[in-house]
């Protein structure tokens, strides 16, 4: 694959999952009409709810956000991503070392192998 092709693939595969329409804006929790999110909102004091926490470094794998979106989009010259090292560094930031570029199988499915083949074996049999 080619840069342009991965960038493509990060912002159309990768996205962090929005907000449901009837979402409480304090704890996050998601309603299922605009009825019920009145009433979680309307609460007294003593029963409000308590505020969804942010972690301080987001989880890579929780996607792309609108910000890493807007970077891979850009096209400022400061900001561009012109190289496999520059993609991994705006969606790993706190990896120490870049991979070699290229798809590889994720690790689930090597150590899988031996159950799926026995699995496979057995719905032969």
């Amino acid at each position: 694959m080619d840069l342009t092709t991965d960038r493509r693939h990060v912002k159309n595969f990768h996205k962090q999952r929005p907000i449901m329409p009837f979402t409480c804006q304090r704890c996050r929790q998601a309603m299922g009409s605009q009825a019920a999110l009145d009433a979680h909102i309307s609460v007294e004091r003593e029963r409000i709810c308590n505020p969804h926490r942010v972690s301080s470094s987001a989880d890579p794998e929780d996607g792309i956000t609108s910000g890493m979106e807007e970077v891979l989009n850009g096209r400022k010259a400061d900001r561009k991503i012109d190289s496999w090292e520059s993609l991994w560094r705006l969606l790993f930031p706190a990896d120490l070392e870049v991979p070699e570029p290229g798809m590889r199988k994720p690790s689930i499915f090597r150590s899988s192998k031996p159950v799926l083949e026995r699995l496979c074996q057995d719905a032969k049999s």
